[in-house]
Order: C-alpha cells, then structure tokens, then sequence
C-alpha cells in the first residue's frame, strides 16, 4: 500500500493491466519497504514487448507518453533518460487515488495502440 495525496492506494488493485506493467527500481517490487512512494517507474514487460528489439523496446513509453499528452491525460511522465524504458508516474502528495485509477486504464488502452502499430 502507498500513501498518496492523502489516501492509500495499493497498484496491485488493478490486475489488469499487471501482465503488461511492472515496477522498476534498483532495489525490489517484492519488498514494499524499499518502493518508492513518490516517482513511481512503470516498466513493460510480456510476450510482445519482450520480443521487440531495443528500439522498439524504447519507442513504447516514449509513444505512450506522447499520445497521453496530445489527449491532455497525462503530462510528462515518460521515463528517466538513465532508466530502462518506462512511465513515470508522480504519485506525490497531490495525487489522488482517483487520480491513478482514472490514469492506468488509459496507460493500458494507449499500449494496445502501441502494440497494434508495432506488429503490423
């Protein structure tokens, strides 16, 4: 669970988009008591994104990001330049949980353009 803009909301709420999405960190996912809270890092993983080159690999987040942001949904969120290819995602003290809930389904609906351009 992580504590965002005054309430708590736990990612793993949203099982659907997790076949696509995981968290990146230099430390572990798998230990809540070393994520981060703040500037969380989505990175892609399954079938599809796993059998593209490196960069296709990197186009993913960066097209995602810009399609987010000529829908006016999300601004600047594609990943650290010094990071694998990612989202990142500010869950700061300003977000709300509906925030986030509002955000990931658009994330999932943008990877499935992504995904259909790639392969065709």
């Amino acid at each position: 669970t992580f504590r965002y803009g005054g309430s708590n909301v736990r990612f793993d709420v949203f099982p659907f988009i997790f076949p696509i999405i995981g968290y990146y960190s230099k430390t572990s996912y798998n230990d809540p008591k070393l994520r981060t809270n703040t500037g969380v890092c989505f990175v892609f993983q399954g079938a599809f994104y796993d059998g593209l080159d490196d960069d296709a690999k990197a186009s993913v987040p960066k097209k995602i990001a810009t399609m987010l942001e000529e829908l006016d949904v999300a601004y600047d969120f594609n990943g650290y330049r010094d990071a694998p290819p990612s989202l990142r995602v500010w869950c700061g003290g300003t977000v709300e949980e509906e925030d986030l809930r509002r955000l990931l389904p658009w994330i999932e609906w943008a990877y499935a353009q992504v995904q259909a351009e790639l392969s065709a």
